[in-house]
């Protein structure tokens, strides 16, 4: 009897040991194999959907979409043309920033290296996050979806990303939209609508910076069990796929092992669609070269005017009540500014007609609020930026913010506050990480007098012009083709091939040979279920739009 006593408690002890083996099995798994996704974003294949199309049921209804295999039926010259040895033959010298991980390590300093360097040292742990050079920006393009109906007037930058694969960002959301096109690679993208922040941001949740300090390629499903609880969409991209991701959703990205490359596009969001812009438009992308990127302020004026939205006309009474400004009739003298004709309303037209650094500069006392509020919500997740662009009339002036590419669109970064009469524009002064997450951002301020607004009721693009830059710690639209002696001049220790054990070491950096060693990340790669779900007929530019979700 003692006997099997013993027996039957040695066998419960093994059965408990092997659940409990189990247990922690399933506790540590990568986001996106922890359970079935919920459903896939909307699928549109071959082609960019029209701007008004794109607008009504995908911007302003803050709805995912994949476009599928689009860059093979349009107009991308960098798609067939970028291969690592035209990049290394035709760009080789061009200055851009890398990361020495590709496990996304928020605050981690990039550092400046040639793009010949870069790729003849592909195999390292580098993850290269830069704004697209000036220089090969007549080989990338912008989309069609975004040349006409007012998308023109809030375009923010455009990132390049490269690596060997094998990356991870955290999981995260950015303030602004993203447009990002897969030139060689693939991506799987994990997805979380904003409706389920109370279970995204339950535990880990970073504030300063809008991300969680979840290990996303281990996650513990005891101490994140929130997390698991929320619904989730599955985007996988392949080599030569678009997607949208809208402002403000939460998103982890995986890139498995391979070469990877991708150029994205950040955009503000914005209220009114300007249906008789898009006249005489046609429907092929344009050169980046030809795009003129905007004040990164542009997002203060969408807040402000939030009240208003899927309204056509704004009465004076209704746009004195609603815009709350810190000096007496500010509101008032506003609305007199806008209207341009003299009458008791407002249209869209005339709320956007003057330039958000002009507004900005002028009614500094009615935009404190949304300021105060980017103070923390740029440093929460914020857009690229970079000391290289000042306030010419190409770049619209203000802050430049840029969110990341694989993960989303960001909030401006840094510090928002209003400057003194003395102040400028505010260039950024943050990190974008690989991985398809872009953070970092500058100090939202109030433009000086002497900032050159964007021309009124221009609706094409125009050539970027770029102000050189002497700072190497952050990226932007514009190029920062450096001399020699802007790089921060380090003493030249170990070679590529040599194993060094601290990160001083890893950030040794030469101005033409830069010496990188970093350690490995050995993730692993799992395949996710494929996306599902599909766009209507997409046959009418002038279909009903969706009701906008106030994220």
């Amino acid at each position: 009897m003692a006997h099997t006593t013993k027996y039957l408690q040695s066998a419960y002890m093994l059965i408990f040991a092997f659940f409990m083996f189990q247990s922690c099995k399933v506790a540590s798994l990568r986001l996106g194999q922890h359970s079935t996704p919920a459903k896939g974003v909307a699928v549109l294949g071959s082609k960019f959907p029209p701007p008004p199309v794109f607008f009504h049921h995908f911007m302003q209804g803050s709805q995912g979409l994949l476009m599928k295999d689009v860059l093979n039926d349009t107009n991308y010259p960098a798609f067939r043309m970028w291969t690592d040895e035209y990049l290394k033959k035709h760009y080789g010298d061009e200055l851009v920033y890398v990361e020495l991980s590709k496990k996304e390590r928020r605050g981690e300093e990039r550092l400046p290296i040639r793009l010949g360097r870069f790729l003849d040292n592909k195999k390292q742990d580098m993850y290269l996050v830069h704004t697209v050079p000036q220089a090969m920006r007549e080989e990338a393009m912008l989309p069609a979806t975004l040349r006409c109906g007012g998308f023109q007037r809030v375009l923010q930058d455009s990132m390049l990303w490269m690596s060997q694969g094998d990356t991870d960002s955290v999981l995260h959301q950015d303030d602004l939209h993203n447009l990002n096109c897969l030139l060689d690679g693939s991506k799987e993208i994990v997805l979380y609508d904003p409706a389920y922040k109370h279970l995204i941001e339950a535990v880990g949740w970073v504030q300063d910076g809008a991300y969680s300090e979840m290990d996303p390629t281990d996650v513990d499903a005891v101490k994140y069990n929130a997390i698991y609880q929320a619904p989730w969409y599955q985007v996988n991209m392949r080599k030569g796929d678009c997607v949208f991701i809208p402002k403000r959703w939460y998103h982890y990205v995986h890139s498995p092992p391979g070469r990877n490359l991708a150029v994205n596009i950040w955009f503000s969001h914005f209220w009114w669609f300007n249906q008789t812009d898009c006249e005489g438009v046609d429907r092929s992308n344009v050169p980046l070269l030809d795009v003129k990127f905007r004040s990164s302020n542009e997002p203060l004026r969408t807040e402000l005017f939030a009240p208003f939205g899927g309204k056509m006309e704004i009465l004076q009474k209704h746009f004195v009540a609603e815009v709350h400004c810190e000096e007496k009739d500010m509101a008032l003298k506003m609305f007199q500014r806008l209207n341009q004709n003299g009458d008791i309303k407002l249209t869209w037209e005339e709320m956007y007609s003057v330039d958000v650094d002009t507004l900005i500069r002028d009614f500094s006392s009615c935009f404190k609020k949304q300021i105060t509020a980017h103070a923390l919500d740029d440093t929460k997740s914020s857009p690229q930026t970079d000391d290289s662009l000042g306030n010419d009339e190409n770049t619209g002036g203000g802050t430049a913010r840029v969110p990341d590419a694989e993960s989303g669109p960001s909030t401006g970064g840094g510090t928002a506050r209003l400057p003194d009469a003395e102040s400028g524009p505010s260039t950024g002064g943050g990190t974008a990480h690989g991985g398809g997450t872009a953070r970092g951002g500058g100090t939202a301020r109030v433009p000086d007098a002497e900032t050159s607004p964007s021309k009124k009721g221009e609706t094409v693009v125009a050539k970027t012009e770029t102000i050189p830059s002497k700072t190497v710690e952050t990226t932007n639209k514009g190029d920062l083709k450096e001399d020699k002696n802007d790089v921060p001049s380090y003493k030249e220790e170990d070679s590529l091939d040599e194993k060094v054990s601290t990160k001083a070491k890893a950030a040794k950096v030469v101005s033409e040979d830069i010496d990188l060693t970093v350690s490995k990340n050995d993730g692993k790669t799992e395949n996710s279920a494929e996306v599902v779900g599909e766009v209507g007929d997409n046959k009418s530019d002038n279909e009903k739009h969706s009701k906008h979700t106030e994220l």
